[in-house]
């Protein structure tokens, strides 16, 4: 769970096994999704962690495909992510 300056509420839907984060305002009102399961760029299979920065956005990982994904400020769409793996090293 993360939030950001503007009050929105990022959840990581682990449960469900959908691989998905979901955006709340601060009413609990659903904003968005972002991600699908999966180990393609912009989709996670347990985003486990979710930070949220006023320089990038929303920054997610998954520790299972060793991916860490970084979502513009004001966006949750995938095509605007930029996606990296992590090494094993």
């Amino acid at each position: 769970i993360g939030y950001d300056l503007e009050g929105i509420i990022y959840v990581g839907d682990l449960p469900s096994g959908q691989g998905r984060v979901q955006a709340f305002d601060s009413a609990g009102t659903l904003l968005g999704v972002v991600g699908s399961f999966g180990p393609n760029p912009g989709q996670f299979n347990y985003p486990d962690d979710v930070v949220t920065t006023p320089e990038s956005g929303l920054v997610l990982s998954d520790p299972s495909t060793k991916m860490i994904s970084v979502f513009r400020r004001g966006t949750l769409d995938a095509g605007a992510s930029v996606s990296v793996t992590m090494d094993e090293e």
